[in-house]
């Protein structure tokens, strides 16, 4: 008991601060109150919670109750477009005919003697798409991943150390933050290069993990009038964070002859090309020709021409804007993939694919006589 007792107390202490504020301010509200004639009424704490969200607005996260509706929402949009069961009291309300396990397991194997058979076509498939890659599109891209990485050091005296050290450049800020809707970052200069970096940190918290989670897909008007669609949980992030470097780069950056570059990995790369569209849409002397980002993405960009004002190296990156801005973006943002790297495909239509590809195994398993669901059978399957 007391080991147990011990355990409790432990886990207690280890839930994270802004959870104890949210806790803290809904039982404020939850307080009993006068009213007109007197007498005291609690308020339910839903109404409140309703109040408190309206208030905080869209683009809120500071809450349970607000990342609790955002996932909730995300939860509807999954379950028409994926065909995924309703929920009656908790327990699945499916029937054995919705059972995808022994169809997933079937499509593994299959993939896997596809695999075997057909070796190299993947690759050969690769660098089929696009264009081919030249000695110049490498230039940078393996500094640019240790940059990135430096998002993930805590230390902000060792991160000072191995900036000034090994890359030349001076650190102005290292924010550690630690919360839903925040990226942390630093910022960096170069004196020599004149370049001014922002790395930003991927996902290395259980609040980056709701940040990642919170993904519903939802329209944005940026200052100039561009219009984007893009992962919600990402875009908040990404605003708070270009909101505080707009100043910075607007009146001491850019009149100073600096070049930005923003670099980052996974949740990094997704906010630090969120960030740069946000900029160019704050600041058009970011832009070439000083023209407003509404007009450069009405262009056609040679890829190989890259924007020396605002330049992105995007590594692993999730799916963070609509295939339209995202690829008219190719003129300041490069993003590099590792292969078959699931994150960069982790995005709801891509599940749809997979749902559909599995209800299509399932009803040839059955037209063969091969569905078998019992759990002796998947079993052997493992």
């Amino acid at each position: 008991c007391i080991g147990v007792g011990y355990l409790l107390l432990d886990g207690w202490h280890t839930i994270p601060g802004w959870i104890w504020k949210d806790k803290d301010e809904n039982a404020k509200r939850n307080d009993e109150k006068p009213t007109d004639d007197g007498s005291k009424s609690t308020r339910s704490s839903s109404s409140r919670s309703s109040t408190a969200n309206n208030e905080g607005g869209d683009d809120d996260m500071s809450s349970l109750s607000a990342i609790a509706q955002k996932l909730t929402k995300l939860f509807d949009v999954m379950q028409a477009k994926l065909s995924i069961p309703a929920m009656v009291d908790g327990m699945n309300n499916s029937k054995e005919d919705d059972d995808l396990l022994f169809p997933l397991l079937a499509t593994i194997q299959l993939l896997a003697q596809y695999k075997e058979r057909f070796e190299g076509e993947r690759t050969q498939l690769y660098a089929e798409s696009g264009r081919a890659g030249t000695p110049a599109d490498l230039d940078g891209l393996q500094l640019g991943f240790e940059l990135a990485d430096l998002a993930y050091e805590n230390n902000t005296d060792r991160l000072r150390q191995q900036l000034s050290e090994k890359y030349g450049y001076r650190l102005l800020k290292h924010d550690v933050t630690v919360l839903p809707g925040y990226l942390g970052h630093y910022i960096a200069l170069h004196k020599k290069t004149k370049t001014a970096l922002v790395g930003v940190r991927g996902t290395s918290s259980f609040e980056e993990m709701i940040t990642d989670c919170c993904g519903l897909s939802v329209t944005h008007t940026l200052t100039d009038g561009t219009q984007m669609t893009c992962h919600e949980g990402i875009y908040i992030s990404s605003k708070r964070l270009a909101d505080d470097l707009v100043d910075f780069v607007e009146e001491l950056i850019l009149p100073a002859g600096y070049k930005m570059k923003l670099v980052g990995h996974s949740l990094g790369a997704a906010g630090a090309a969120l960030v740069a569209l946000m900029l160019k849409a704050s600041i058009p002397s970011l832009n070439s020709g000083n023209m407003d980002l509404k007009s450069i993405l009405s262009l056609s960009f040679d890829p190989t021409k890259g924007d020396e004002r605002l330049s992105v190296l995007a590594y692993a990156s999730p799916p963070v804007l609509d295939f339209s801005n995202a690829e008219k973006c190719s003129s300041f943002i490069t993003t590099v993939v590792n292969n078959a790297d699931i994150i960069p495909r982790c995005s709801l239509s891509n599940l749809q694919i997979a749902s559909e590809v599995l209800q299509g195994v399932k009803r040839k398993l059955k037209e063969k006589g091969m569905e078998d669901n019992r759990p002796e059978t998947i079993w052997k399957q493992l």
